[in-house]
């Protein structure tokens, strides 16, 4: 079979929507080697991926992306096109090319204030056309699918739940995490937190939390993240409540096996997001043994199972109970390390996973 893929966030990005692309894309190279992938993308930001054919446009043409990459679509016999975050090209539906899209999250409507006027307008339409057009619609939770159907009037029938991919790395725990952190000059113990810097991730939040826990509960905290104007007001935060010394603030990592490492190592890892269409950090802790507490809201009860403990992201006072409860029970703890790992092996096993992924590809191929 030969299937296409719109790649610009596989090459381009190194959060969410990166890793998302890279992991099912190379985890279908590996269980599908008969197949033959096409990557198509503007620019690339790292090296070809291996086993697959990557494709850039010839001229510099501005809407390659979204209209004249059809044409090379015919040209190399495409029979599938799968939209990895959320695009398709205009006119997909009258190229005699099956398609398919992956619906991450609808934050543009969710939380329309992150996003100027401008942005909310272009996902609109690129979101109203993809789920229109789309030959069928992967939600990577049923929180996303209940937010596209709600938000795009999109028929259920139309739309597989298949969960994110997680990178095959997590699910082998490294002998000597600590010699990874080497340089960062790491506390003994420390809390964790992973993600954007921005209000819907809700850092400030935990921030608020953490002052008011006892001091034998105050580890340090290490934070794992990129922003801008977000990170301005945490810093000032950070500075009016003279807690510098013990706050971390690191940029984000994109060595897997170095951001594996941060969890392995982390006492608790707290992610208090106010919506995700997923949440990625919260399985990626679970798989690295770590204690993960995080938010009763949107996706991240699907995210967490039965192993995360759960509080209300809008409570600073329940976040901070929520820490002092794990850091002072050490059965708990591990129960909940023990529970993690279970559900979030069962539930997010790559094979698994890439396996539902091809399954709609071939039945689009059948039809």
């Amino acid at each position: 079979m030969k299937i296409g893929y719109d790649a610009k966030r596989l090459y381009c990005n190194f959060t969410g929507l990166g890793n998302y692309s890279r992991t099912l894309v190379g985890n279908i190279i590996k269980l599908f080697p008969q197949d033959e992938l096409y990557l198509y993308t503007p620019k690339r930001k790292i090296p070809d991926i291996k086993g697959a054919i990557t494709r850039m446009p010839h001229s510099k043409h501005p809407f390659w992306r979204s209209l004249g990459v059809i044409k090379d679509l015919k040209r190399d016999g495409v029979e599938i096109f799968h939209g990895l975050s959320h695009d398709l090209p205009f006119g997909i539906h009258r190229s005699g090319i099956k398609s398919v899209v992956t619906i991450h999250d609808v934050c543009y409507r969710t939380f329309p204030e992150m996003f100027p006027l401008v942005e909310r307008i272009i996902y609109g339409i690129k979101y109203r056309h993809s789920c229109r057009r789309a030959d069928k619609i992967i939600a990577i939770s049923e929180s996303t699918k209940r937010d596209i159907i709600r938000y795009f009037g999109t028929s259920a029938d139309r739309i597989e739940v298949v969960y994110q991919s997680i990178n095959p790395i997590y699910y082998e725990q490294q002998e000597n995490p600590r010699e990874k952190l080497k340089n960062y000059n790491l506390p003994e113990k420390y809390i964790l937190y992973v993600g954007s810097l921005n209000s819907r991730k809700n850092l400030l939040g935990l921030l608020e939390a953490y002052v008011m826990l006892p001091k034998e509960h105050r580890l340090p905290m290490v934070v794992v993240g990129n922003g801008s104007s977000y990170k301005d007001k945490v810093l000032k935060f950070i500075d009016d409540n003279l807690i510098s010394d013990q706050i971390i603030m690191l940029d984000s990592v994109r060595d897997t096996q170095t951001l594996q490492a941060f969890y392995q190592c982390a006492e608790l890892f707290v992610y208090p997001s106010f919506y995700e269409g997923f949440g990625l950090p919260v399985t990626e802790a679970l798989l690295s043994g770590t204690p993960v507490i995080t938010s009763n809201v949107s996706s991240l009860p699907e995210a967490g199972g039965d192993g995360a403990l759960y509080i209300d992201p809008a409570e600073p006072r329940e976040i901070s109970a929520a820490i002092s409860r794990v850091l002072s029970d050490d059965e708990l703890r591990k129960s909940m390390v023990a529970r993690g790992l279970e559900y979030a092996r069962a539930t997010f096993s790559p094979d698994k996973l890439t396996r539902e992924v091809r399954i709609i590809y071939e039945k689009l191929g059948k039809q």
